[in-house]
C-alpha cells in the first residue's frame, strides 16, 4: 500500500479501503475496514502479535455498542417530540424557517428522521427533516381536526415576534406598513399581528395573511 495512495485526493486506497478525511466520521464499519487492511497487508515474515488484534477487536465491539446506544438514545429523544411544535434550521423559498408539528419518527440506517406537518400557502403538508435540523421545541395545543391549521399558523406567527416585517396593508398615506412585530393573537378565525411601524409611535393590528417579507431587526 503506497503512502501516496493513502494521503492522496482519492476516496479510497489502491486496495479499496475508503479514505476518511480529517474531521470526517469514523464509524464502526470504517474501524473494521482498517483492521481488515492491517491483516491483509502485514508482513508474513514479521507478523504482528495476535494479542494486538484481540485488543483491537475488543475496541471494535466497544465502539459498536456505543454507536448503537447513541442511536437508541437519539431515537428515543426524537420520539418524545411527536405531537409537539418545532422550529427547524431549514428555510423555505422565502428564507423563513420551517415550523410545524412532529407527526412521526423513523430510523433509517442510524439516521433519525422526523415527519413534520407544516403549513405551506395555507394548507398542511408533511415534510421530512433530519433530527439534527430541530432548533427549538415549543409546546402547543394540538387539536387534529379543524383547528390544526390554526395551531400551525399561530406557531409560525409566534416565531416572528421581535422581527421586522413588510406588509401588504397600507396606511392612511397609501404606504405599505413596515415595522417590528410586537405580539400575536387570534381574533375570530384570523391570526393577527400587533406591529410597531417604523414611522409611527403607536402600534397597529395587521392580519397574518398580509405579511410580505420578514427580516431580523
Amino acid at each position: 500500500m503506497s503512502v501516496n495512495s493513502v494521503y492522496g485526493t482519492g476516496n479510497a486506497t489502491e486496495r479499496g479501503t475508503r479514505i476518511v478525511k480529517a474531521g470526517g466520521e469514523l464509524d464502526k464499519n470504517a474501524f473494521l475496514r482498517i483492521l481488515a487492511a492491517q491483516l491483509s497487508n502485514q508482513d508474513p515474515m514479521n507478523t504482528s502479535d495476535s494479542s494486538q488484534y484481540v485488543a483491537q477487536m475488543a475496541q471494535f465491539s466497544s465502539l459498536e455498542q456505543m454507536t448503537n446506544l447513541n442511536t437508541t438514545m437519539t431515537f428515543s429523544s426524537a420520539n418524545s417530540l411527536i405531537g409537539k411544535g418545532v422550529s427547524l434550521k431549514v428555510a423555505d423559498a422565502d428564507g423563513n424557517a420551517y415550523t410545524g408539528i412532529v407527526r412521526s419518527v423513523s430510523n433509517r440506517s442510524g439516521s433519525v428522521k422526523l415527519t413534520v406537518e407544516v403549513n405551506v400557502n395555507g394548507s398542511s403538508e408533511f415534510m421530512e427533516f433530519n433530527y439534527d435540523d430541530v432548533s427549538d421545541v415549543i409546546e402547543v395545543p394540538d387539536y387534529k381536526l379543524d383547528s390544526l391549521n390554526e395551531n400551525i399558523l399561530l406557531l409560525t406567527a409566534s416565531t416572528l415576534i421581535g422581527k421586522r416585517a413588510q406588509f401588504n396593508e397600507v396606511d392612511e398615506n397609501n404606504n405599505k406598513y413596515v415595522g417590528t412585530v410586537k405580539g400575536v393573537y387570534i381574533e375570530g378565525n384570523t391570526i393577527m399581528f400587533n406591529v410597531k411601524p417604523d414611522d409611527k409611535d403607536e402600534t397597529v393590528n395587521l392580519p397574518y395573511s398580509s405579511i410580505r417579507k420578514v427580516q431580523e431587526v
